[in-house]
Formats: C-alpha cells, structure tokens, sequence
C-alpha cells in the first residue's frame, strides 16, 4: 500500500470515527432536549394546577369576606333590636 493511500485511509478512519462521536452528541442532546421538553410540560401542569388552586383560595377567600360582612351587619341588627326592646319596654 502507497504512503498516499495509507494517509487517505488513516484521514478517512479518523473522519468516520469522528462522524460516530458527532452523532453520538447528536443523539445524546436529543435524549436531553426530549427530558427537557417533557419537564417543562409538566412544569407547566404544575403551574396550571396551582393556578386553579389559587383561584379556588381566593374565591374561598372572598366568600368568607362576604359572610364576615353578612355577620357584622347581623351583629348591628341584633343590637340595634336589643336597643329597641330596650327602649319600648
């Protein structure tokens, strides 16, 4: 074998091996990036369930105002009823 082909098939060994690892990286950073993309997917549930939880707190939050307010008046109600038996008695 000439010197010449001997260098051509150590360069064309070399490029092959290098071609291999290449898509060896390939196909690792695809693994990675499908990892990646399914937990940023469920991240997003994640955020979308705390989201609605959020929601269901706050209008819980919002009905036990309303019933403290109900309550306050039925408080003054009650005293200003007390007040009047107090006064036609």
């Amino acid at each position: 074998m000439s010197e010449d082909k001997r260098k051509q098939d150590v360069n064309m060994k070399r490029w092959v091996r290098r071609a291999l690892k290449a898509q060896e990286m390939v196909l690792k950073l695809e693994e990675k990036n499908e990892s990646l993309q399914e937990q940023h997917q469920n991240q997003d549930v994640i955020i979308a369930n705390l989201d609605e939880h959020m929601d269901h707190l706050l209008s819980i939050e919002q009905t036990l105002s309303s019933e403290k307010k109900k309550m306050q008046k039925e408080k003054q109600n009650v005293r200003l009823l007390k007040l009047y038996v107090i006064m036609y008695k």
